[in-house]
């Protein structure tokens, strides 16, 4: 769970540069290498993650489309400037994943949802309203980090919420029912 975290740590650090780096005139190449690679560790690791704390789930068929899903939002992770593409993946599997899971995990699964879908709504909402500077492409930077820090800040709560869900559920006494041997004389 560290290492997802970290991960969007790493997200979360690119979308600051975005939103200030660019103004600096610094090169774009490190910092999105970084941004990729730690997007591909935040994405893998979170689906993971979510893979093993909804392992006791009572609809197997959703955590198993959660996982199908996610292992596309895996790999669509990798064209790291697509964040309309992966993160809607990342939300239909964190979601999927929600259906069939246990009450506290399922919340923290959609906290992790809605992180991706507000993140989205930030970035759109932040280049409609023309938020930084427009670049060389027509893009908006600022507007992409901004989105990409909610996302990514988001993502984290999401997961120190799962943490914590699963760290209650296992640490919660199970009741077993066993009969007593009958006694003998």
């Amino acid at each position: 769970m560290a290492g997802a975290m970290l991960g969007w740590v790493g997200v979360v650090v690119y979308g600051v540069w975005e939103i200030v780096g660019e103004e600096a005139g610094d090169g774009w190449e490190r910092p999105y290498l970084l941004f990729s690679l730690s997007l591909l560790l935040a994405v893998a690791l979170t689906i993971a993650v979510t893979w093993g704390a909804t392992r006791t789930s009572r609809r197997q068929a959703w955590r198993k489309v959660g996982l199908g899903v996610g292992a596309i939002a895996v790999v669509s992770s990798l064209v790291a400037w697509a964040l309309p593409l992966w993160a809607t993946l990342l939300a239909i599997s964190c979601a999927a994943s929600a259906v069939g899971a246990p009450r506290g995990v399922r919340h923290a699964l959609t906290t992790l949802t809605a992180a991706q879908l507000v993140g989205m709504a930030v970035m759109f909402g932040a280049i409609e309203a023309k938020v930084g500077t427009q670049d060389g492409y027509g893009d908006y930077p600022a507007a992409f980090g901004l989105g990409t820090v909610v996302l990514a800040a988001g993502s984290v709560l999401g997961l120190a919420m799962l943490a914590r869900a699963v760290g209650s559920t296992q640490s919660k006494p199970t009741m077993t029912l066993s009969r007593e041997a009958p006694a003998t004389v």
